[in-house]
């Protein structure tokens, strides 16, 4: 498209009109004549970023909206501070600047935090998919850990409609 617009001759014009879409200035990129050459098959998404991201957007909003905002920060209020983890005195819902560390940290108490007050159901699920989760991330999969991630999924899958029903 920037191209289109721009005389091939003049690369600051040709840039400047990338930056605007905010495109690379890349047009034929080294792979294009490869064959079977398809970079989304090779370059995958850091998990572990994306997996802490997912807790946070979508396992911790479960529980708040099941156990509610207030009681889940008094809850995470309550635990006693530990060496080597984090204490969470004013709660986890004012949380600003969310590190993935912080998410991991949130994520190793939500279990503990939110039992017996949740559905089993639903703690069933988040459980399955913080399983799933923890699995993944092994840097070599071998037939049995892949059955598990299965399995997990699977629990989730069976699980899930405990969460869609405590209107999450």
């Amino acid at each position: 498209m920037a191209e289109r617009k721009t005389h091939a001759a003049n690369l600051s014009s040709y840039f400047q009109a990338c930056r605007k879409r905010q495109l690379n200035g890349v047009s034929f990129p080294f792979w294009l004549n490869w064959a079977l050459a398809e970079p989304s098959s090779f370059i995958t998404p850091e998990p572990l970023h994306q997996f802490f991201r997912m807790f946070w957007d979508h396992d911790r909003k479960w529980c708040s909206r099941m156990l509610g905002a207030d009681e889940l920060d008094f809850r995470f209020s309550l635990l006693q501070m530990c060496s080597g983890y984090r204490h969470f005195p004013d709660g986890i819902m004012t949380l600003k600047q969310m590190s993935m560390r912080l998410h991991r940290e949130v994520q190793r108490y939500i279990m503990g935090v939110v039992a017996g007050s949740i559905p089993q159901e639903a703690l069933s699920a988040i459980r399955a998919l913080t399983d799933f989760r923890y699995r993944s991330q092994a840097p070599r999969l071998t037939d049995a850990d892949i059955t598990k991630l299965t399995a997990s999924l699977q629990e989730f899958r069976n699980s899930k409609t405990a969460l869609m029903e405590a209107g999450t």
